[in-house]
């Protein structure tokens, strides 16, 4: 194996390893154990404060439930006057405690632009949060949307005083969700690239000896 070879080699493992320890963008809150819990059910709260810093898929996302049952983690687009476009719904059945999830939508896209934020369709299972920290916007009623859970595509009215049990506050949910890095993706593309060459390589020189 000659110099450029180990050279190929080495700057794909190189790669692969920075790629693998590279960060991730993280939205939302630490998933932990917390005070409260809502007693509304089949409601949608957009966490307002939470928005994506960069384009990207949406990997896995984690929530601490109160109590098992339904519910469902929203990528929505803020369009303004209240109103929030829904672009990925990714809805569960969820166990008390830590819950972990590919972010896989029922409906809509896992792809996230900047300035999206995260949102939560609360079904039979409602959210651990604490009060303050996070401003949040919520409906309780079917005027909030055109269905019940929610799906890509609908809009909701959050946080608007014209709707019953809509509102607004601050309450910091345990929810998160990841979006790796452009830098991350980039890195593990040149990792592939530099083990592909160095096997290119050694496969050429040892063709010979096999011979």
């Amino acid at each position: 194996m000659n110099s450029k070879t180990l050279l190929g080699a080495a700057f794909g493992i190189v790669g692969l390893i920075i790629s693998t320890f590279a960060s991730a963008s993280i939205i939302g809150n630490p998933v932990v154990d917390r005070a409260n819990a809502d007693q509304w059910s089949n409601f949608i709260v957009a966490l307002t404060s939470q928005t994506f810093t960069h384009p990207g898929t949406v990997g896995n996302w984690s929530v601490w439930a109160a109590n098992s049952g339904n519910l469902g983690l929203l990528v929505l687009e803020d369009l303004g006057s209240n109103s929030y476009s829904v672009k990925g719904a990714d809805q569960r059945t969820v166990s008390a405690g830590l819950n972990t999830f590919a972010f896989t939508p029922n409906s809509g896209s896992a792809s996230v632009q900047a300035g999206w934020l995260l949102g939560l369709w609360i079904g039979s299972a409602k959210v651990d949060y604490s009060s303050g920290g996070q401003s949040v916007a919520w409906c309780s009623q079917s005027g909030c949307s055109n269905e019940l859970p929610v799906a890509g595509g609908d809009t909701l009215t959050l946080g608007s005083a014209s709707f019953p049990g809509s509102g607004g506050g601050a309450r910091t949910y345990s929810v998160q969700a990841s979006v790796p890095e452009p830098g991350s993706l980039a890195l593990f593309g040149l990792g592939l690239l530099g083990l592909a060459m160095g096997r290119k390589r050694w496969s050429r020189r040892a063709a010979p000896l096999a011979a």
